[in-house]
């Protein structure tokens, strides 16, 4: 069925006011970057011209499963944005892929016009060019990490206009009480979920229809070989994972760094140390105002060497508070009244706390103490897949999608 341009600016107009601001001012900055790289992206497609493969993945979020698949199917990517270092990891590698930096800059163009018309004529435009690329690659499925912010979408839109069905894949916690409009996984195609729960709850909810939704499981990276088990003969190790969520909704961005303030006075208080690791999508020029220098930690630092390296993990809703449960750690949610998340020790994700001083101080007390132990994975909320990639092409194939090349 053909795109209504209307749907791919929808998810993010029915947002707070402050969702669409940040929204609006992240497309400001990237069509200003995009100003500057823009003979990149005309040298990036003389470099890597198209090539033919099975499976098509928006963005490298899923870079291990990525890694695990390509070894039975040949794989592609389309990059919504990127580094140069990982740009250029590619363009040396055989890698096949794409940019879609130039369609992203005709959908900010559209998201921030305000005539009808001209939005409309940019929009057809962006999903013109991303129905061109998808036909170059004549993959069998598209693999997506979302579809609800509007780039998402115009791929979705194009790949049903060339008849290549799209598949998103659960990336993060469903959170409770929060607007059903708000949840990700509506848009495509076909939903590859974590558990049996999540499928239920997207059923129960009339978000999809049963046969559009698999169970695949935990697609991140969690049969880690050298995964250790805290122990605190040594000093506690505190890190704390960012979420970029208060950059979109102001009720949440007081109680967000009151969190942050807590934690470091308690930590201050036992004398431990602690850094913060920011969230790849957050600002990092509104987390350097609040946070002190000497606690910030590169986010080019890979989750292992972080578990390798600190002992308890503080966060809100992240799913990198699940892997560091997954890698023997323990792991606690801190949960606040300004944004509904879901329970993380009920779903046997990890501990949950609430946002004061006193029980925050007591939990690392006890941790200190042997008190608290390492979670144990609950697999009735998530399931982890003994093979990730069998997992998957196991869901595609029960969607009718086979791929024949097996190295």
């Amino acid at each position: 069925m053909p795109y209504k341009y209307e749907q791919v600016f929808a998810f993010v107009e029915k947002h707070t006011d402050e969702f669409v601001g940040e929204v609006t001012r992240s497309a400001k900055r990237f069509n200003v970057k995009f100003q500057i790289i823009r003979p990149l992206v005309l040298l990036v497609e003389l470099l890597k011209p198209q090539k033919k493969v099975e499976i098509l993945f928006n963005d490298d979020r899923f870079d291990y499963l990525i890694k695990l698949v390509t070894k039975k199917a040949d794989v592609g990517l389309m990059y919504g944005f990127c580094s140069l270092r990982v740009l250029w990891k590619d363009i040396k590698s055989s890698c096949s892929f794409c940019t879609l930096w130039r369609e992203r800059f005709l959908l900010n163009r559209a998201f921030l016009c305000s005539c009808e018309k001209k939005r409309s004529s940019l929009v057809e435009k962006a999903v013109g060019l991303i129905e061109k690329k998808i036909i170059g690659f004549d993959p069998k499925v598209l693999v997506l990490w979302g579809d609800s912010l509007f780039l998402n979408r115009a791929i979705i839109c194009a790949a049903r206009n060339v008849d290549v069905p799209t598949v998103v894949l659960q990336h993060g916690v469903i959170l409770d009480g929060i607007s059903l409009n708000y949840l990700d996984g509506t848009f495509g195609d076909y939903f590859f979920t974590w558990s049996k729960s999540v499928k239920k709850y997207y059923i129960e909810n009339n978000l999809r229809d049963e046969d559009t939704i698999r169970i695949m499981g935990y697609q991140f990276k969690h049969n880690y070989s050298n995964s250790s088990v805290s122990n605190f003969k040594q000093n506690l190790k505190i890190c704390i994972f960012g979420q970029g969520l208060w950059e979109y909704y102001e009720e949440f961005k007081y109680e967000y760094f009151k969190v942050i303030e807590n934690i470091l006075t308690v930590c201050k208080e036992l004398k431990v140390q602690i850094l913060y690791r920011p969230h790849p999508a957050e600002n990092l020029e509104g987390i350097e105002n609040r946070v002190p220098k000497w606690c910030l930690v590169s986010r080019a630092e890979s989750l292992p060497e972080l578990f390798d390296s600190y002992n308890v993990f503080l966060g809100f809703n992240s799913t990198a508070l699940i892997e560091a449960t997954i890698y023997g750690k323990v792991s606690a949610q801190i949960r606040t009244t300004a944004w509904a998340s879901k329970d993380f020790e009920s779903s046997g994700y990890a501990y949950t706390l609430g946002n004061s001083k006193a029980e925050i101080k007591d939990f690392l007390q006890k941790v200190a103490g042997n008190q608290i132990v390492p979670m144990q994975i609950n697999k009735e909320y998530i399931e982890l897949p003994s093979d990730i990639e069998e997992s998957f092409l196991a869901c595609l194939d029960d969607i009718g999608i086979r791929v024949t090349r097996s190295l």
